[in-house]
């Protein structure tokens, strides 16, 4: 593996559980919080589904309920808060913010292609692994793979908006 390259499964998988071993080290000086997070998705990463929400899942998740209105088709909504989401730019953030206070390397990070690579890898590990309940009007959303290679994103509402699934390549241009 490259240093700073996570373009793999395996590589993926290697670092979201060292970063579980790290946040329970660090858990009595991190009693804010900080890096729930990241705490959710190394979880997230090793199960085949997620029923508890940390806080900061469960923000992205209501942003991204509120983004879809009811009574309108799935095209009409604000795809912002979708690509947050996917593009994964909030543990992004986090984990700028913990590797630079535990003196990690952050260039990976920090390179929009090297990121969109662990991200594509990532999403490749959590593709069919559930968030069930994410928020109370969301039945799951999900992670499915295209039969192009794309990714997909499944939301079930509980409420009478349609299931909805949205495809997009990895390499979207993102304004970070």
């Amino acid at each position: 593996m490259d240093a700073g390259k996570f373009d793999k499964e395996y590589h993926v998988v290697y670092i979201m559980v060292q970063l579980r071993k790290l946040l329970d080290q660090i858990r009595k000086t991190d009693a804010q919080n900080k890096y729930a997070l990241i705490r959710f998705f190394c979880d997230w990463t090793v199960h085949i589904k997620k029923d508890i929400m940390a806080d900061g899942i469960k923000l992205i998740m209501e942003r991204i309920n509120k983004s879809v209105p009811k009574g309108e088709p799935c095209g009409r909504l604000n795809f912002d808060e979708h690509i947050y989401f996917v593009y994964m730019k909030a543990l992004n953030e986090e984990l700028l913010c913990l590797f630079r206070k535990e003196g990690v390397p952050v260039e990976f990070l920090e390179d929009r292609v090297n990121w969109l690579l662990f991200v594509r890898s990532l999403v490749n590990v959590l593709i069919e692994q559930p968030i069930y309940a994410p928020v109370p009007e969301m039945e799951y959303f999900c992670f499915k793979r295209s039969d192009n290679g794309a990714f997909l994103w499944h939301i079930k509402f509980k409420d009478e908006r349609e299931i909805c699934t949205f495809l997009d390549e990895i390499d979207r241009k993102i304004d970070w």
